[in-house]
C-alpha cells in the first residue's frame, strides 16, 4: 500500500469530517452520541488557517488525517484530531500520521503536545510515548470524562 501525506486544504473539509465521524462510529458509539460530537468533529475553514492539517491518502482515497495546533503558550501545541478511516484502521496509518505530526511540531519548536484522547485511543497514544496526566470533562458530552494526555518532544 502506497500512502502519501500532504498538507490538507479547506476544500477537503467535508471528506475529512466524514472520516472523523466514521472513525468515531467504529468504536461502537450510538448515533445519538455521534450527533452530540458532530460539531466538535467537524472541520471548519478556520481550522485550515489556525492549524496544520495533514491528510493521508492511498491512490487518492482518503485514509486519515491529523490536526496540529500551536498554542499561545510558548513551546506548547495541541494534537487536536487524529482519525483514520475504518477501512484503514490497523494498517499503520495512525502511527505514520502521529509521527509526521511530531516531526512538524519539532520544526515549529514545540516541546510538548497535549491532547484529549478518546478512551478507545488512549493505549495507542501510550504506545506512541504519550502519558496520561488526568481525566478532563468532554466538550461534547456532559458528565463524560476523557484522558488528557501529554507528548514530550
Amino acid at each position: 500500500m502506497s500512502i502519501s501525506i500532504d498538507i490538507a486544504n479547506a476544500s477537503e473539509a467535508k471528506e475529512l469530517t466524514t472520516i472523523a465521524l466514521e472513525s468515531k462510529q467504529y468504536w461502537g458509539y450510538s448515533s445519538d452520541f455521534i450527533e452530540m460530537c458532530r460539531d466538535e468533529l467537524t472541520l471548519k475553514e478556520a481550522d485550515f488557517v489556525n492549524s496544520l492539517i495533514l491528510v493521508a491518502k492511498n491512490n487518492e482515497k482518503y485514509c486519515g488525517f491529523v490536526q496540529l495546533k500551536l498554542n499561545d503558550n510558548a513551546g506548547q501545541g495541541e494534537l487536536e484530531k487524529l482519525f483514520v478511516a475504518p477501512s484503514f484502521i490497523g494498517q499503520g496509518i495512525g502511527k505514520t500520521l502521529y509521527e509526521r505530526a511530531v516531526e512538524h511540531a519539532r520544526k515549529m519548536n514545540i516541546k510538548e503536545l497535549v491532547l484529549d484522547a478518546d478512551p478507545n485511543a488512549e493505549n495507542f497514544y501510550k504506545k506512541m510515548g504519550a502519558i496520561t496526566m488526568y481525566n478532563t470533562p468532554s466538550e461534547s458530552i456532559p458528565g463524560r470524562f476523557i484522558p488528557k494526555m501529554k507528548i514530550t518532544i
